[in-house]
């Protein structure tokens, strides 16, 4: 693995989820997951746990920062993180380095704690979200011809599969109901 073009040490991934839940479950406290768009993050840690057979604690949770600070400073132009931080410390930061992304929010975080404004994401939530995406990536294009015949229109086409359900299973139920 390299960072900015050194060679680092690392571990396999399973490693490190196992090093990271087990950091959570020793923290004297309900840990609190704060990500600038936590949706995909949270996701990206979840899919990772579920691939690798690891459980995140039931006690987790997720905060998302983005969604904070549209609500304390609304009417901004820009609120990716660089451009955030910026606004609120004037200094500026290598974005999308994992590192350095998780000093800049907690350095204004720090600087602009508006944490009654956080929306607190439990991990099961972010697990039906999961579901509700393989489950739509998975029926999405049963409904391709009702779509293009004008039988569902594109909203209802996402949210049937969704909930598990494919064209398949509609024709059943159909065919039974009459």
């Amino acid at each position: 693995m390299f960072h900015h073009g050194r060679e680092v040490d690392s571990v396999s991934l399973n490693h490190a989820l196992r090093q990271f839940t087990g950091w959570l479950e020793n923290l004297p406290c309900n840990p609190l997951l704060v990500a600038h768009n936590v949706t995909f993050d949270s996701r990206i840690i979840l899919n990772c746990c579920l691939r690798k057979h690891v459980e995140l604690p039931a006690n987790v949770a997720f905060a998302d920062s983005l969604t904070l600070f549209r609500q304390v400073k609304p009417g901004l132009s820009s609120y990716k993180l660089a451009d955030l931080v910026k606004n609120i410390t004037g200094n500026s930061f290598c974005a999308h380095d994992t590192v350095e992304d998780v000093q800049a929010l907690s350095s204004i975080i720090e600087v602009d704690t508006h944490f009654e404004h956080l929306t607190i994401i439990s991990t099961q939530s972010v697990f039906r979200s999961i579901s509700a995406l393989a489950n739509e990536k998975k029926n999405l294009g049963s409904f391709n011809d009702a779509i293009k015949n004008k039988i569902l229109n594109k909203t209802n086409a996402k949210t049937i599969p969704r909930n598990g359900l494919g064209m398949d299973s509609i024709r059943t139920v159909f065919r039974r109901s009459g």
